[in-house]
């Protein structure tokens, strides 16, 4: 059994081991793509079906010449890795609101470049001006002033933002 399995609380395990057995109808112990998909989405976590597909057809049981199928450890990987992302995101979040209550901007859902520079500024001190307008302009997908959350959150989860210098 998975490492992770052992760190759930009981009601925890239940719910995972549950939407696994639930949804693996076959008796075979693998997900196939609807299966993941609802399995995941039962624990409160979506996946497109591309991705749900995608993971099927490169797993373990796909390379060794089976059907493919995700199976129990391979699911609790994929929760685990789930439920960070959801965190992650959370974060994320909690961090755009706070750019938007240092100038009280309730009405807008957007930061400008000058928020960015402002909270670097008090927070990230060894970030570079070029930096912050190299995130700004990855992170504008539309014309609209200002970014959005979703916005924010794609470029901050790209590698290499936001990261403090090693020191050597």
């Amino acid at each position: 059994m998975h490492a992770l399995a052992h760190l759930l609380c009981p009601n925890l395990q239940e719910a995972i081991t549950k939407a696994f057995s639930q949804t693996s109808r076959d008796g075979s112990g693998l997900l196939r793509t609807n299966e993941l998909q609802v399995a995941m989405r039962s624990l409160g976590f979506d996946m497109s079906k591309d991705r749900a597909s995608h993971l099927v057809e490169t797993s373990q049981n796909a390379r060794e010449g089976g059907a493919g199928g995700i199976n129990f450890d391979q699911f609790l990987e994929l929760i685990e890795a789930a439920a960070i992302e959801a965190a992650a995101h959370k974060d994320l979040s909690n961090t755009f609101q706070l750019f938007k209550e240092e100038k009280q901007l309730f009405a807008s859902s957007r930061i400008t470049l000058e928020d960015l520079r402002r909270v670097r500024d008090q927070t990230m001190p060894h970030v570079t001006n070029q930096q912050v307008e190299d995130m700004y302009r990855v992170a504008k997908s539309d014309n609209v002033a200002g970014i959005d959350i979703d916005e924010f959150c794609a470029v901050l989860n790209k590698k290499g933002y936001f990261i403090p210098p090693h020191d050597h």
